[in-house]
C-alpha cells in the first residue's frame, strides 16, 4: 500500500485487500489507523508520526485489523523520492503467530502456577543415558528438593533408587519406544534421599512436520493415597491370614513375612507374654536376609526375658512404641553381640494390645539407621491393637479348639429339636459316625428305643426348667454296637441351646453286669492241687474248657496229660515243681487237647501255698483264651505280610507314633533319604532329621497329626538336593508316610516352564500384533499385547471371539476360501493380505503371515499381522497425484500458450512511441485480459499441483511409497 502525509491511502495492491480484508472504498476515504482495533490506533499513529518526521526511516509494529485480523506492517517514508512520494506499507497476516504466542503464554501461565509438577524432556535417546530434561516448574522444585538448574541436562532416572520398581519403569520404556503416551505410579527419591510415591502421566509433542520432539510429564505425589492404601491392604490382609484354619505359629510366620515384605525389614519377630504373666518369650520370627542366621545362631539361648529386660521386655513395661538405635553398642540390648555379627543396627519394639492389656510385643529390625519409610511409626499406632486382638482371637480360639477337639469325652452341643449342632472328634468316634452324619440326623435315631420316650421327656423338661442335670442312658453306634453313657446337661449362652458332656461308661456298664454274671459268662474256671490228699479239683467252667463230663474226677497225672505233649507239656510241669519247690507263682498261656481231640489255648494262672515251710496246696484260674490267641498270631502273621509289602512296594515308607519316634523304615527309604534302618528306628524323627525343622515337610506332618487328616504335597530336601513326592496318613497311633524321589520329573518341569516362558515373551513383547487361533472353532486361544493395543480389545475380549469377528461381514468368505486354500497346499507359511475391523469400526488392510502349530494340544495357527493401511493409502494419494500432473502438463502446452502469446504480440505495440493514445489504452485492455486469463491457468495448475499429505508416515515409509510411485 502507497500513503500521503496525511496517511490516506493512494495505492493498494489486490494482494494487500485479500490480506486485510478491506475494501476499495474503506481504503480511500479513511485513515491507514482508523481500520485498527481501538485499542491499537494510538500504537499506528505514534508509529507513523515517527515515520513522517525522518525521511528514509523504516518502522514496524503490530496490530490488530478489522475483523480481528493481526497485521506486521513495515513503514517506510519515502515522499521526498519523486519515483515514490508515498510512505511505501508492506504488511503480512501474522494472525496464526500471534494466536500461538497467546496460546503459549496461557499454557505457560498454567505450567508455572499448576499444584501438580510439570516435567519436559528431549524426545530421545531410549538408551542410556536417556532423555534429558528440559524444563521443570516450581510445583516440580517443591516436590523433589532439585531446583531447575540441577536437573536441567540430566536425565529423569535420577530420581530413581533401590525401591523403585523397575517393572514399572521398563514398561514404561517399552510405551516410550512405541510412541505411546502413559500413565505410571512408582517409587522415587528426592534430593535429601527420602523415597515418595509419584504418580505420572507421560504425553508425547509433536513438532510442525509431525516428528515427536519433546515428552511432558504431569506428576503428583501421591504417597500419603499409597501408604493409605497400603495400610488397608496391611491391616485386611493380616485378617485374613488369621482367618485361615492354621495353627498359631503358622499364622505367625506367614504375618511376619508379610510385615518384611511390606517395610523391607531385616527381621521380624513376635514375643507374646507366658499365661503366669512373669516373662516374654519369643513366639516367631522371620529373617529378611540370610545373614540373620548369624544373629539367631549366636542368640539362641536368649529367647525369654523379664518384664522390663530387652527391647520385648522394655516396651512391654513402659506400654508405649520404642526405637531402640546403634543396638550393637547398646547395653540394655541384651543381643547385642549377636546383632554386632549380623549389623543390625535398628529395631522396633510394638506392643501388641487386647482389651486394653499387653500381650505381646512385635520386634522389627532393621541393618541401618535410617528413619523408617511409608509413615511406619503413624502404621505401628494402630497396627499393635489390630495384630494383637487377632492374636489373642486366634489364642482363645486355638484354646477352646484343643478342648473341644481333643477332650476324651464326648462334648456336644443339642438343641431343642433334639438335633446336635455341634460334635467333637471323641462323640464321632464313640458312635462311629461322622460329624456331618451326626449333625444330620435327629437324636432319636441314635438314643436305645427302650429309652427313647424317657429321653424326650428328659429334653422337655430341661428346655422349660433349665437346670443342671446328670444322668446316663444308653446310645447305639453305627455297627449296632449299645454305649452306655453318663450327661451332664446344662443350659447354653443361646436360648434354646444344651450344652452337653458325656462320658463313656460302658465298660464300667459291663463291669457290673460281668461281676454279677461272672460265673457264668466269664468262661474262667478254678482249679485246685491238694499236695496233702494229692488230689485234683477242676470247677465247672474248667470241665467245659477240657471237653470232658460234668462228673469228670481228674487226677494228678491226668490233669497234666492234656496239655500238648512236647514244650507245653514240659513247660507247665517245670513251674508246677518250682512252684512246690521256690514258692513262685506262674502265668503261663498253652496249648491242650481236649477230650474232644480239639486243640485250644489256654491261660493257667497258679500261686502255692505255704505252711510250716512246706507247699500244701497251689490253686489258681483257667481261661479259654484260644480265640484271642489265634487272633493274634493272626495279627502278627498280617504284620510280617504287611512288613514284607512295604519292604517291595515301589515308594519309599516310614511311620512313627505320637511322640515322632520311628517304628517303621523300609528298603526304599533307606535309599531314598540314605539313613539305614538301624540309624532311625526307635530314634525321634527330628533329631535325626534336624535340618528338616520349620521345612514344609515338617509343618505338614504336624498339620496332618494335629488335624486328623492326611496331607499330600511336594517338598525340596536341600541337604540331598532332591524333590519328593508325600502322602502323610494321621492314625490314633501315629503317622504313615509314603514318598517318592520326583526329582527327575521336576527338573523336566522346569524346563518345560522355561521353554514356554521363553515363548511367551518373544510372543507378548512381539512389536507385531500376534494371536493363535483353533484351526476347529476359530476361536482366538491367545494375543499378544500389540494386538490388543492396535485392535483395542482387550485380552478378555478377544479370547472370548473367534476370528470371523474381525472381519467385515463382506470379507467373511474371502477369509474362509484362504483357510481352504491354506489347508490343500499345506504350506508351512501362509501370506496373504486380508481386510480387518477394529473395534470402533474403521477398516484396515494387513499384511498377514501365518504358520500351523500344536498349542496346548490344539490344531491351531499363530499370525503375525503387519498393518499396510497407510502405505497403501499413500499410494493411491500419489497415484491420484500423477493423474493431475499429466493434466498440468496438457495446460502448460496447450492452454498457456494462447494467453502468453498475445501478451508477447501486444508488448511491443504499447512500447511503441508512435502508437497514440486510444490505441495504447486499447493495447493496454488486451494486455489486461491476457494476464487475467493467465493468472487464472495458473490458480488452475496450482490447485491441482497440491501435495499429498505425508504427515504421520516415517522416513522409510516415504521412499517406499515414492520408490513405488516413480516405478509406475
Amino acid at each position: 500500500m502507497l500513503l500521503d502525509a496525511s496517511f490516506q491511502t493512494i495505492y493498494h495492491s489486490p494482494s494487500a485487500q485479500h490480506i486485510n480484508g478491506w475494501d476499495v472504498l474503506e481504503q480511500s476515504q479513511t485513515s491507514i489507523q482508523e481500520p485498527a482495533h481501538f485499542d491499537d490506533q494510538l500504537i499506528v499513529r505514534n508509529t507513523l508520526q515517527n515515520v513522517l518526521a525522518v525521511p528514509g526511516l523504516s518502522l514496524t509494529c503490530c496490530f490488530r485489523a478489522k475483523p480481528e485480523i493481526w497485521l506486521e506492517c513495515t513503514y517506510t517514508n519515502m515522499l521526498v523520492d519523486p519515483a515514490v512520494a508515498a510512505i511505501v506499507c508492506n504488511f503480512r497476516d501474522v494472525s496464526k503467530q500471534k494466536k500461538e504466542e497467546d496460546r503459549l503464554k496461557l499454557l505457560e501461565s498454567v505450567i508455572t502456577n499448576t499444584m501438580d509438577a510439570v516435567l519436559i524432556t528431549e524426545a530421545g535417546p531410549f538408551d542410556e543415558p536417556g532423555p534429558r530434561i528440559l524444563y521443570v516448574n516450581e510445583a516440580f522444585t517443591k516436590m523433589t528438593g532439585y531446583t531447575a538448574d540441577e536437573v536441567i541436562g540430566k536425565t529423569p532416572r535420577m530420581l530413581q533408587g533401590p525401591k523403585t520398581d523397575m517393572q514399572e519403569v521398563k514398561r514404561l520404556s517399552e510405551c516410550m519406544r512405541r510412541w505411546e503416551s502413559c500413565e505410571v505410579t512408582l517409587i522415587n527419591y528426592k534430593k535429601n534421599g527420602e523415597e515418595f510415591w509419584i504418580n505420572f502421566t507421560l504425553n508425547l509433542v509433536a513438532g510442525e512436520k509431525g516428528r515427536f520432539t519433546h515428552w511432558i510429564a504431569i506428576e503428583r505425589d501421591v504417597t500419603q493415597r499409597k501408604n493409605e492404601e497400603m495400610k488397608k491392604s496391611l491391616l485386611s490382609g493380616i485378617s485374613l491370614i488369621f482367618n485361615e484354619p492354621l495353627a498359631l505359629n503358622l499364622l505367625l510366620d506367614k504375618l511376619l513375612q508379610r510385615l518384611v515384605d511390606y517395610g523391607n525389614f531385616t527381621l521380624a519377630e513376635v514375643w507374646l507374654i507366658g499365661a503366669d504373666k512373669n516373662r516374654i518369650s519369643l513366639a516367631a520370627h522371620i529373617s529378611g536376609i540370610p545373614d540373620m542366621k548369624q544373629f539367631y545362631d549366636a542368640s539362641e539361648r536368649l529367647k525369654s526375658f523379664a518384664k522390663g529386660e530387652s527391647l520385648p521386655g522394655a516396651a512391654w513395661a513402659v506400654q508405649n512404641i520404642l526405637v531402640w538405635d546403634h543396638l550393637d553398642e547398646r547395653k540394655e540390648f541384651i543381643r547385642r553381640h549377636a546383632a554386632r555379627l549380623a549389623d543390625l543396627k535398628k529395631a522396633y519394639g510394638i506392643p501388641l494390645v487386647s482389651e486394653n492389656a499387653v500381650i505381646g510385643v512385635l520386634l522389627l529390625g532393621m541393618c541401618d539407621d535410617e528413619i523408617p519409610e511409608n509413615n511406619l511409626i503413624a502404621l505401628f499406632n494402630s497396627f499393635g491393637t489390630h495384630f494383637g486382638a487377632e492374636i489373642r482371637r486366634k489364642q482363645l480360639e486355638q484354646d477352646l479348639d484343643q478342648v473341644f477337639n481333643f477332650a476324651p469325652d464326648i462334648i456336644a452341643i443339642l438343641g431343642a429339636d433334639r438335633y446336635f449342632k455341634k460334635v467333637n472328634p471323641a462323640m464321632s468316634i464313640l458312635l462311629e459316625y461322622t460329624e456331618e452324619e451326626l449333625l444330620a440326623m435327629p437324636m432319636n435315631a441314635l438314643v436305645h428305643p427302650d429309652e427313647l420316650v424317657e429321653s424326650k421327656a428328659r429334653t422337655q423338661s430341661f428346655v422349660k426348667a433349665g437346670a443342671t442335670i446328670y444322668f446316663e442312658n444308653r446310645f447305639i453306634t453305627k455297627s449296632g454296637k449299645i454305649k452306655w453313657i453318663s450327661w451332664t446337661a446344662t443350659s447354653g449362652t443361646e436360648e434354646g441351646l444344651i450344652f452337653c458332656v458325656g462320658k463313656d461308661i460302658t465298660d464300667k456298664k459291663n463291669l457290673e453286669n460281668l461281676l454279677n454274671k461272672v460265673n457264668g459268662l466269664a468262661r474262667i474256671g478254678g482249679w485246685e492241687v491238694d499236695l496233702v490228699r494229692e488230689t485234683l479239683y477242676w470247677s465247672t467252667i474248667t470241665k467245659e474248657i477240657h471237653e470232658v463230663a460234668g462228673d469228670f474226677e481228674p487226677g494228678l497225672a491226668t490233669g497234666l496229660s492234656f496239655y500238648k505233649e512236647g514244650k507245653d507239656r514240659s513247660l507247665i510241669t517245670r513251674k508246677v515243681n518250682k512252684a512246690i519247690e521256690k514258692r513262685t507263682a506262674f502265668d503261663l498261656e498253652l496249648q491242650i487237647v481236649t477230650a474232644k481231640k480239639n486243640i485250644k489255648w489256654v491261660r493257667v494262672i497258679g500261686e502255692p501255698e505255704f505252711i510250716d515251710g512246706k507247699c500244701v496246696r497251689i490253686y489258681g484260674s483257667f481261661q479259654d483264651v484260644d480265640a484271642r490267641v489265634k487272633a493274634e498270631l493272626n495279627a502278627k502273621h498280617a504284620l510280617k505280610e504287611r512288613n514284607i509289602i512295604l519292604e517291595s512296594i515301589g515308594d519309599a515308607f516310614f511311620a512313627v507314633d505320637k511322640n515322632w519316634v520311628v517304628n517303621y523304615w523300609n528298603k526304599m527309604a533307606e535309599k531314598a533319604l540314605r539313613r539305614t534302618k538301624k540309624e532311625v528306628l526307635g530314634h525321634d524323627l527330628w533329631d535325626i532329621f534336624a535340618d528338616a525343622i520349620n521345612s514344609d515337610s515338617y509343618k505338614k506332618y504336624h498339620l496332618a497329626i494335629e488335624s486328623g487328616k492326611p496331607v499330600h504335597f511336594e517338598d525340596y530336601y536341600q541337604p540331598l538336593d532332591k524333590w519328593y513326592e508325600i502322602g502323610a496318613y494321621p492314625s490314633a497311633y501315629g503317622l504313615s508316610v509314603y514318598f517318592k524321589d520326583i526329582s527327575e520329573r521336576k527338573l523336566s518341569e522346569a524346563r518345560l516352564m522355561e521353554s514356554e516362558k521363553r515363548y511367551s515373551e518373544l510372543f507378548q513383547f512381539s512389536p507385531l500384533p500376534k494371536w493363535v487361533f483353533d484351526l476347529d472353532t476359530l476361536r482366538f486361544l491367545d494375543v499378544n499385547q500389540a494386538a490388543i493395543h492396535h485392535y483395542g480389545y482387550s485380552r478378555k475380549e478377544f479370547l472370548s471371539m473367534t476370528i470371523k469377528d474381525i472381519r467385515p461381514p463382506g470379507k467373511i468368505p474371502e477369509m474362509e476360501k484362504a483357510l481352504i486354500r491354506d489347508a490343500k497346499q499345506k504350506t508351512v507359511t501362509f501370506h496373504d493380505v486380508f481386510t480387518h475391523k477394529k473395534k470402533d469400526a474403521n477398516l484396515i488392510q494387513v499384511d498377514a503371515q501365518s504358520k500351523h502349530i500344536q498349542y496346548k494340544g490344539k490344531r491351531a495357527k499363530i499370525v503375525a499381522i503387519n498393518d499396510i493401511t497407510e502405505r497403501l493409502n499413500y499410494i493411491q494419494a500419489i497415484e491420484e497425484q500423477n493423474v493431475k500432473l499429466k493434466e498440468i502438463s496438457w495446460m502448460q502446452s496447450h492452454v498457456i500458450r494462447a494467453p502468453l502469446a498475445r501478451i508477447m504480440a501486444l508488448i511491443p505495440l504499447a512500447v511503441d512511441e508512435q502508437t497514440n493514445a486510444v490505441d495504447r489504452k486499447q493495447i493496454l485492455d488486451y494486455l489486461q485480459t491476457s494476464a487475467t486469463e493467465l493468472d487464472e491457468v495458473i490458480g488452475d495448475i496450482t490447485n491441482k499441483t497440491a501435495v499429498a499429505d505425508y504427515t504421520g508416515m516415517t522416513k522409510n515409509q516415504k521412499t517406499a511409497v515414492l520408490a513405488q510411485s516413480s516405478s509406475k
